[in-house]
């Protein structure tokens, strides 16, 4: 089934990789899976498909970094998640109505 591809509206499209971010280092596969755009159908990118060793180093360094997470108070995560997310708008072009 073919798609349609859409482009993001990045200011860097650099910004956008289709390989996995695990424990500090990017993992790509020649397998690959399209994730879509649920309102509109379109593709937004192919992106790796690892396998089951890379989901167990996945698992296992979400289990390392949970204790020094779960160590802050809930507002110094709502401060890191808003500076995230304010850092992810600065990149992201938003249409002009």
């Amino acid at each position: 089934m073919q798609h349609a591809t859409q482009t993001l509206a990045l200011q860097d499209p650099a910004l956008l990789r289709e390989s996995a971010y695990i424990n500090g280092l990017w993992h790509d596969s020649a397998d690959r899976f399209d994730v879509m755009n649920p309102s509109n159908g379109s593709l937004l990118a192919r992106v790796s498909n690892l396998n089951s060793d890379d989901a167990e180093n996945a698992i296992q360094a979400a289990q390392a970094a949970f204790g020094s997470w779960s160590a802050k108070t809930g507002k110094e995560r709502a401060q890191l998640m808003r500076r995230w997310f304010d850092l992810m708008n600065r990149k992201r072009e938003f249409p002009r109505t």
